[in-house]
C-alpha cells in the first residue's frame, strides 16, 4: 500500500476531487494547509514570514494504482507555472478499517 499525499493550489481542489471520483478513488482526506516553496522565493515578498495557502490532499492507495493516480493528479491540478504543488508517495505499513475491522488492502475499498 502506498500513501498520495499532493499538495496544491486550494481553487484546483474541486477539479481533482471532480476527477478522483470518476477514477472511482473510493475516499480521500482534506487539509487546508500552508506554506513555502519555490513560488514564494521568485516574488517580491519577504520570504522569512510569508506563507501561502495550499490544500493537502491523501488518499491510501493499492500499489499498482499509485502510477496512474499520480498521472491523474499531476494532469488536474497542473497550471504550468510555478506553485503548482508537489506530490510524495510513501509506504504505508498497514491499515485498519475502524468500524469492521478489516485490515490491509481489503480496508482500502
Amino acid at each position: 500500500m502506498k500513501l498520495i499525499t499532493a499538495v496544491i493550489q486550494p481553487k484546483m481542489l474541486e477539479r481533482l476531487c471532480s476527477a478522483l471520483r470518476k477514477a472511482k478513488v473510493p475516499g480521500i482526506t482534506v487539509v487546508e494547509a500552508k506554506g513555502f516553496g519555490r513560488e514564494t522565493f521568485l516574488s517580491d515578498w519577504d520570504f522569512a514570514g510569508y506563507l501561502t495557502p495550499k490544500t493537502k490532499v491523501e488518499l491510501a492507495v493499492n500499489d499498482d494504482q499509485v502510477e496512474a493516480l499520480v498521472e491523474l493528479i499531476q494532469k488536474t491540478v497542473t497550471t504550468g507555472k510555478s506553485g503548482d504543488g508537489m506530490i510524495f508517495i510513501t509506504d504505508v505499513l498497514g491499515s485498519v478499517r475502524i468500524g469492521s475491522g478489516e485490515s490491509g488492502e481489503v480496508a482500502l475499498q
